[in-house]
């Protein structure tokens, strides 16, 4: 399939997008654990689980699918683990991501 020449600015729009939005949902995140909100928590893993697999981070969606359904039954237990891995595997997605924004 050819790209267009508008296909590089589009690609880095939606990276730009998902960086930003990805970064607030791991701040809720963060902030859910801290309350002990478990609405928000199952919420804010839900907009980071769909964005990432959208985007290909399959590992960082699954990771967030584990963490929403936490959330959903209620559970904290050995939920700053949980969290400090998906923070982990962000920052190794946001790296992959910059390097696809850049291009070759």
């Amino acid at each position: 399939m050819k790209q267009g020449p508008r296909a590089p600015s589009i690609v880095a729009g939606l990276i730009d997008k998902y960086i930003s939005d990805a970064s607030q949902s791991i701040d809720a995140i963060c902030r859910a654990s801290e309350s002990s909100d478990t609405d928000a928590l199952a919420r804010a893993a839900h907009m980071l689980r769909i964005g990432s697999d959208f985007l290909g981070a399959r590992k960082l969606a699954e990771m967030c699918g584990e963490l929403e359904q936490v959330g959903l039954a209620g559970e904290l237990q050995d939920i700053g683990q949980k969290i400090d891995r998906i923070q982990q595997e962000y920052e190794a997605v946001q790296t992959a991501m910059a390097t696809v924004r850049s291009g070759p």
